[in-house]
């Protein structure tokens, strides 16, 4: 046998094999934290105040995809009102949090219902040091932080048009946060 077809007999192996990962980690509803660095840092609010572990809990249960921490919260990172940052997901994993930026963005919920209340200046100014932190690290433009409702693709829109849209996302890419 020849060097060459000993090569693309490999190849071909190491092809089979990473459809048989794929195929496995697609019946366990896993993710694993294989992207590129993230394109956007996306802002959302829960919409409630029942808490990172009940969050996390609904997306099991709704769609229980396993993020390689351990977690089904589709964010990348949720702050509660206490001010302390969950992790749901790595920042290189894909996310379940806004269609058509799941692959190229964090994403960042705040616990609270921002159409009806407005956030504290302690959860904005947590946000804002995430949103820092996270901006120098990926090397993430100030204009590519955006709120779900402007980041969502055409055809899965969504209803979020809330408060953390004009007192932080806005402010912030106009560098008055």
């Amino acid at each position: 046998m020849s060097k060459q077809t000993l090569i693309q007999k490999i190849i071909l192996q190491i092809q089979i094999l990473r459809i048989q990962i794929q195929i496995l980690l697609f019946k366990k509803k896993m993710t694993v934290p294989n992207l590129p660095g993230p394109r956007y840092i996306i802002i959302h609010h829960e919409g409630g105040n029942n808490g990172f572990l009940s969050v996390n809990e609904w997306h099991r249960q709704k769609w229980g995809w396993k993020s390689s921490l351990g977690r089904y919260c589709g964010y990348q990172r949720y702050l509660d009102k206490n001010l302390v940052w969950w992790q749901a997901r790595s920042d290189r994993e894909e996310g379940a949090h806004c269609p058509g930026r799941n692959k190229d963005s964090i994403g960042l919920c705040l616990m609270g219902d921002y159409s009806k209340e407005r956030a504290s200046k302690e959860m904005i100014e947590k946000l804002r040091d995430m949103v820092d932190y996270l901006r120098i690290i990926y090397n993430i433009p100030r204009d590519h932080i955006l709120s779900d409702f402007e980041a969502r693709i055409p055809s899965r829109p969504t209803i979020c048009n809330c408060s953390l849209h004009e007192d932080f996302v806005l402010k912030y890419r106009n560098k008055e946060l």
